[in-house]
């Protein structure tokens, strides 16, 4: 009834059920990370930004890293509000910079399943010059650093990092894939706080990337912003819904997604003792933009829909129903220029 009862009781207790049940306990406590700056470079992408690559070291030997890649606008006076967004392809793919390293042999193989393609061949998914010019930063980094798109029984990634700790052996509630990169971005923001060019941190992505963006935020207070498009089944859509992609169909097709005791309401999900809304829920009070695709099965727009409406009375607790922002569109399940618009036009009611 009260936003403060919501924080001392019922936020809590959501948060542990969903690391629980649903996508697995992520490595807790103090952490080795050590921060790199490879290069800076004055007046990048024709003058627009300035740009910074950064190295994240999460374990002495290196076995694994976090390859960053930061724009801020040139023009800024002082530090700025920055969108943290990964991406499918690697950092090279993002920009059209040619001076971007391109994976060489041992990043190839370290990926698993990762392929080389060019300079900027994945730029509508993130329109650096729309995102600078509207005053904003971008800083992003490749997905199968944090972890790969398939169970490798925690060969790559993050997670092999603490097998001993959270590793299967240890039992059902271990991390899964959506947890272990929503940590890396916890991770990234460790650096980011240490950034002087940067004032707060607002998350973005889209298809499966989207899932763990939103569990960031959830379970991350320090990101001031997250926007999700076409996120559906362990993203923003309802679990107890029988339309779209289901968590039957989502853990079949990518067990390594969640925890294990997930599989426990395969044939019961009235059971699952949470749902996605309470996990949108967890981000009140700060802005929260869904975009929804149609037709597409897998987005199941309208399932996002339900939880974004059922969210709604946490949000209003804190008076922050104005924070919250649905769309849908027609298309394809991946960010768009025009997705862009729509989160730029939010964020800069609360970051200006």
């Amino acid at each position: 009834r009260t936003a403060s009862r919501w924080e001392k009781e019922r936020r809590p207790e959501l948060l542990q059920c969903f690391e629980n049940q649903v996508y697995g306990k992520a490595q807790d406590g103090v952490v080795y990370q050590s921060f790199e700056v490879l290069e800076v470079k004055n007046l990048a992408l024709g003058g627009l930004a300035d740009r910074k690559r950064v190295r994240i070291h999460l374990d002495k030997k290196d076995k694994v890293v976090l390859d960053l890649l930061v724009y801020t606008p040139s023009s800024a006076s002082g530090p700025v509000p920055l969108f943290l967004a990964m991406n499918y392809h690697g950092n090279a793919a993002v920009s059209p910079e040619g001076d971007i390293p391109l994976p060489s042999a041992a990043d190839l193989k370290r990926y698993g399943e990762y392929v080389a393609v060019p300079h900027g061949s994945d730029a509508g998914s993130l329109p650096l010059e729309e995102i600078l010019r509207a005053g904003y930063g971008v800083a992003t980094f490749f997905y199968a650093d944090a972890d790969p798109g398939f169970d490798d029984s925690f060969v790559r990634g993050v997670r092999s990092l603490y097998p001993n700790d959270l590793g299967k052996i240890c039992g059902p509630d271990q991390w899964g894939t959506i947890a272990a990169r929503a940590w890396a971005c916890s991770r990234v923001m460790d650096y980011l706080e240490t950034d002087r060019d940067v004032s707060g941190v607002a998350l973005a992505g889209s298809g499966e990337l989207a899932k763990s963006m939103l569990w960031a935020a959830a379970s991350d207070r320090r990101f001031a912003m997250v926007a999700a498009v076409a996120s559906g089944c362990g993203g923003a859509s309802l679990s107890r819904r029988y339309g779209g992609w289901d968590v039957r169909l989502d853990n079949r097709l990518h067990p390594n997604w969640f925890c294990d005791n997930f599989r426990n309401y395969l044939d019961d999900v009235e059971t699952l003792p949470v749902d996605q809304h309470e996990m949108l829920a967890l981000i009140a009070p700060r802005p929260l933009v869904l975009i929804g695709i149609y037709p597409s099965s897998q987005s199941d727009c309208y399932g996002e829909l339900e939880a974004f409406r059922a969210a709604a009375p946490v949000y209003r607790l804190y008076r922050s129903l104005d924070c919250m922002e649905w769309n849908k569109r027609q298309g394809q399940d991946k960010m768009m220029p025009e997705d862009w618009k729509s989160i730029l036009r939010h964020a800069d009611k609360y970051f200006k």
